[in-house]
């Protein structure tokens, strides 16, 4: 159903009570139901906080520490990758992917790149209001690394998976390295959730400029 004059206060309504019972009930133990349960807090929270509505907006703010606990709820079950910014085609067999690696790697991926977003949010969101008046907190640093590979990422199967882990690059992007990847990835390594954070990092025209200049186009 699309926001309209006529039915706007029966949705934002509607998106409030969501909101409330979801943020409310218990936090699952599962890890794909956390992970899930982040992915809707983050929704509703995009929503609550950005719609334009002021009574919306402010009692998403004061949720915003219950979004902070699904994600630290999320953090044991993830594994930060330590290695190389750059990880180039392999000619080691024994790391092949199989199936269940591929899957693996694609929640652990999902659950990187989520809390990532999510620490981005909260911190984009407090500097906006001026919550933020002595920088960042140690919390805002939780995500220690995310991949960059739009051939592993967007790979349909674990064959095309499996292709791209040993012939295509990819770069693991940690804390203070992502200026460095910018340096040396090309146009086509950089997937969806990669262009954003370009955008959000650089600004749209140098963000376009930085895709011409790699062969690409935004």
């Amino acid at each position: 159903m699309a926001k309209n004059p006529i039915n706007a206060s029966f949705v934002l309504r509607t998106i409030q009570a969501r909101a409330h019972e979801l943020l409310s009930s218990p936090i699952p133990k599962d890890r794909f139901n956390i992970l899930a349960r982040l992915h809707a807090a983050l929704l509703y929270m995009i929503i609550r906080l950005f719609d334009g509505d002021i009574p919306m907006r402010a009692s998403a703010q004061q949720t915003l520490p219950a979004l902070e606990s699904i994600m630290l709820s999320l953090q044991p079950f993830v594994r930060w990758e330590r290695g190389h910014p750059e990880t180039g085609p392999t000619e080691d067999h024994s790391a092949c992917p199989t199936k269940e690696t591929w899957h693996e790697w694609i929640f652990q991926e999902s659950a990187r790149r989520s809390i990532f977003f999510t620490c981005f949010l909260t911190v984009a969101y407090k500097l906006l209001v001026g919550k933020i008046p002595n920088g960042c907190e140690d919390s805002h640093f939780i995500c220690q690394s995310w991949t960059l590979s739009a051939n592993l990422w967007n790979a349909p199967d674990v064959v095309e998976f499996a292709v791209a882990w040993r012939e295509k690059r990819h770069f693991v992007v940690t804390k203070g390295g992502f200026n460095d990847v910018l340096r040396d990835a090309a146009a086509e390594d950089v997937d969806v959730f990669g262009r954003m954070l370009i955008v959000g990092a650089m600004g749209l025209d140098e963000a376009r400029l930085w895709f011409h200049n790699k062969g690409g186009s935004l």
